[in-house]
């Protein structure tokens, strides 16, 4: 997800994810005064409310739904490059250590049980959209490190990015650590010939050791500059 551009009087904009109309009520009622939100009462209208421009700056997501529960919702939007950065913070009544840790490994930021505490929920919202501005801020950083793709000295040359391409996927495969110091020649020679937020995907997937992730990653990368 590429940092938004915001006037410093734009307030950020939740959407609450619950199928219960109370729930996102009282969630409503807490963030009004601070946030803008948007609302969906089911997985299937999350997944729309969030192509929805702006694009939510982070989602409250209720676990326990019918039809898609919330950690399938978490799972379809951390598949998608356009929404996988948005965090994401569950809402549920479950206590359970193994719910919890589920939810982790799906890409939740974060729990936040009802019934709702106010300073709590204000402040795991504001903890976490302060988090997400700093990788904002990192990410603008990185993408100016990797220069214009116009840039004469970043012209892509697919001959030379295929081989070593090839190479970088087989230290993925391999699960070998020398791939998160590969990465920046890697970077180097895609530069001028790819999105550069593949790129800071592919670097943030590297960061966390998440190589399946970063095998995905690379091979989307790989097709959208024909080197497969």
């Amino acid at each position: 997800m590429l940092p938004r551009t915001m006037t410093p009087d734009e307030k950020k904009l939740i959407l609450i994810v619950d199928d219960s109309p109370a729930n996102i009520k009282v969630a409503h009622e807490i963030l009004k005064p601070l946030y803008k939100t948007r609302v969906a009462t089911s997985g299937a209208a999350a997944l729309e409310a969030v192509k929805i421009n702006p694009p939510p700056d982070l989602i409250l997501l209720d676990v326990m739904m019918p039809e898609m529960d919330g950690y399938e919702v978490c799972a379809r939007l951390k598949s998608q490059i356009a929404t996988r950065e948005i965090p994401v913070i569950f809402l549920t009544a479950m206590t359970d250590t193994e719910d919890e840790t589920r939810g982790f490994e799906t890409g939740a930021v974060d729990y936040i049980h009802k019934p709702f505490s106010p300073p709590v929920l204000l402040a795991r919202v504001n903890t976490h959209l302060t988090l997400q501005k700093l990788r904002d801020q990192l990410m603008e950083t990185v993408l100016g490190s990797l220069g214009s793709p116009e840039s004469p000295d970043n012209a892509f040359k697919p001959d030379v990015a295929a081989p070593l391409v090839a190479q970088f996927r087989t230290l993925l495969l391999a699960n070998d650590g020398t791939a998160v110091d590969a990465f920046e020649q890697v970077a180097d020679v895609l530069a001028g010939g790819v999105d550069p937020s593949l790129l800071v995907a592919l670097r943030k997937s590297l960061n966390e050791f998440d190589f399946k992730e970063a095998l995905a990653q690379l091979d989307e990368i790989a097709k959208t500059c024909a080197l497969v």
